[in-house]
């Protein structure tokens, strides 16, 4: 069976020609996102990582390396300050250094600043937080990172968590993965569903890719299976769901409507 027409046929709930126009949109940004080989696939932080920053990570260059950075603490809920940028003799940079907004102390110099120095103090409380980043052929390391702050995290942590996929939207992208669903008809279906929600495709295709990186020869309970696919048949109208089992363990092979 085609796997494109599989997809199609698991998937035709949609009451309109915009909705499945916008489908095959989706679709296309995901493959557009997703169009690294399989092998450097794997190595891929930053096709994958949802907003993680760990020793050892690497980066192709240092936009995206400071992209990260900043992407990681504002989902954690804190601002970084750019701290140290080493060059070489090319004027190539080779190492960077950034902490945390509330990282040093600051310290005033005569009486006059002392209002000042009082304003500041929620600010400069020497924030232990600190990675370092070096470039060595051609690929920029995470070096160290020191985790800890001594303050709360706040930052932009309400507007992450609007953005960020809940638990159970996770479970329903990696039930709709293990039965070859598509990016498109994946973010379709958490449209519907969550509809209070805002979902984000950037966020879905990051959550697609994990889910696929760890998927191995595909088998799923077949019974498991298609009681959740009869349930969404009940809940959404124009699904029809067909099943082709095959194997002494009785898996799922095929899914048509």
């Amino acid at each position: 069976m085609d796997k494109n027409a599989h997809k199609r046929s698991l998937f035709e709930i949609y009451s309109s020609e915009e909705e499945i126009i916008d489908v095959d949109r989706l679709q296309e940004d995901y493959e557009s996102e997703s169009t690294l080989s399989s092998s450097s696939f794997e190595d891929s932080n930053e096709k994958c990582a949802i907003f993680g920053l760990e020793e050892g990570d690497t980066f192709e260059n240092w936009d995206l390396a400071e992209r990260q950075v900043e992407n990681y603490s504002k989902e954690v809920g804190f601002g970084i300050v750019r701290r140290r940028i080493n060059k070489n003799r090319h004027g190539e940079i080779k190492r960077r250094t950034f902490e945390c907004q509330n990282s040093r102390k600051y310290y005033a110099k005569k009486r006059a600043d002392v209002e000042e120095t009082r304003e500041r103090e929620s600010v400069k409380i020497g924030c232990p937080w600190k990675v370092n980043l070096s470039y060595n052929k051609g690929v920029i390391r995470v070096t160290s990172i020191c985790k800890e702050h001594n303050h709360p995290l706040f930052g932009n942590r309400n507007v992450v968590s609007d953005r960020r996929l809940s638990p159970e939207m996770l479970e329903e992208i990696e039930f709709l993965v293990n039965v070859g669903c598509g990016a498109g008809p994946i973010i379709r279906m958490l449209q519907k569903w969550f509809s209070d929600a805002v979902i984000h495709p950037k966020n879905v295709y990051n959550a697609i890719c994990l889910f696929r990186r760890g998927q191995k020869v595909m088998k799923t309970d077949a019974a498991e299976t298609y009681d959740k696919l009869i349930k969404i048949q009940r809940e959404e109208h124009g699904w029809f769901v067909a099943t082709r089992l095959e194997g002494d363990d009785n898996h799922l092979t095929g899914l048509s409507g």
